[in-house]
């Protein structure tokens, strides 16, 4: 783990030189508007030539109506860009892939009448895990 500004490049020189690199922003992204999710891509593909990213997305209901959502209807904090798919992401940084999306009610629908609700109507309405690939 390093601490550091994610839209600065600075972090990525404190990384060892390898072959592969995983990334992981979870409770990240979906604070960034577009532009920043952009910088962000587009500098992990500069400063490491291999690598996954596994990222949390979220859908746009959040960037436009999030503000009484648990994680930050106490805070000052509000979402950035959501997104309806990974696929959304791959304009902003063509060198990218998206390797897989999976919404969380995926997992959640085993332990809550919710969970099996959204996963049915509400699947893109949650948090969903994405991993892609450069």
């Amino acid at each position: 783990m390093l601490d550091g500004n994610a839209l600065d490049g600075f972090w990525t020189s404190r990384i060892p030189k390898s072959d592969m690199y995983i990334v992981i922003m979870e409770g990240v992204l979906e604070y960034f508007s577009k532009e920043q999710v952009k910088t962000c891509l587009n500098m992990l593909c500069d400063s490491f030539p291999h690598g996954y990213l596994l990222a949390e997305l979220h859908t746009p209901f959040l960037e436009k109506d999030g503000s009484h959502h648990d994680a930050v209807k106490h805070t000052r904090a509000s979402f950035g860009w959501g997104t309806k798919n990974g696929k959304e992401y791959l304009e902003l940084e063509p060198r990218m892939k998206l390797v897989s999306e999976k919404s969380y009610n995926e997992e959640m629908k085993k332990y809550s009448i919710r969970g099996k609700l959204f996963a049915v109507i509400g699947k893109n309405m949650n948090n969903r895990l994405a991993v892609f690939q450069w």
